[in-house]
């Protein structure tokens, strides 16, 4: 699925960000998540670890998924998806919270329309925006230093922490009803989670996140 735009994400203000996806082994697809409406959504990523995790635990679940670094590709036009950026996991008093999929559920951005076969990633720059603002409060303020580490030399060192924080994260199950009220990022230098209050978000972000948030049940 990867094409000539592999891996630079364009942004208004010329800034070059790099994006990653999650592919299904199988098939070479775009793995993609389903909300409680039934739409699918494609969640992308700004940072590797992120979607490093993601993938860790989609294997643990026995679907094998690859992460690739690219902006475009294409998918199934039986299927018809959104993009949405990644920004954090949803989490309560210390614990990540896991959706009835059991997958840990994020916290995302909608950056694009209804999307059919080929898709090509843009990112604008209020999301780019929000994106840094979470990183930011979370005190990770040197997060593009460890993207810019990451390479096939470091990739197993960052594997392997990153398949530790997660597995030593608390975590909620759906039925347990959790109040969502924290945001978590994991520091993939360090393999330590970082829990953000929601009230610490500025006025401006909380209620857009909250408005996305009636559609996540994934």
């Amino acid at each position: 699925m990867r094409n000539e735009t592999a891996g630079i994400l364009p942004t208004a203000s010329g800034a070059q960000r790099m994006a990653w996806v999650l592919t299904c082994t199988v098939n070479d697809n775009v793995y993609l998540r389903v909300d409680k409406s039934g739409r699918q959504y494609l969640h992308y990523y700004l940072s590797p670890f992120d979607a490093m995790l993601e993938a860790i635990r989609i294997t643990e679940m026995g679907e094998m998924v690859s992460m690739v670094d690219t902006t475009g590709g294409t998918a199934p036009r039986s299927q018809s998806f959104f993009p949405r950026l990644h920004l954090a996991w949803q989490a309560s008093n210390g614990r990540i919270m896991l959706g009835t999929s059991r997958l840990p559920t994020p916290f995302t951005l909608p950056t694009g329309r209804r999307t059919y076969g080929e898709f090509c990633l843009r990112l604008d720059e209020p999301a780019l925006k929000i994106f840094d603002h979470f990183r930011e409060l979370a005190g990770l303020y040197a997060w593009e230093d460890a993207i810019r580490s990451f390479d096939h030399t470091t990739a197993v060192d960052f594997y392997k922490r990153v398949r530790t924080g997660w597995k030593s994260v608390p975590k909620w199950l759906s039925e347990d009803k959790p109040v969502l009220n924290q945001y978590a990022i994991l520091d993939p230098e360090t393999g330590n989670w970082h829990f953000v209050p929601l009230t610490e978000l500025a006025g401006n972000i909380w209620p857009i996140l909250k408005h996305c948030c009636r559609w996540w049940a994934f």
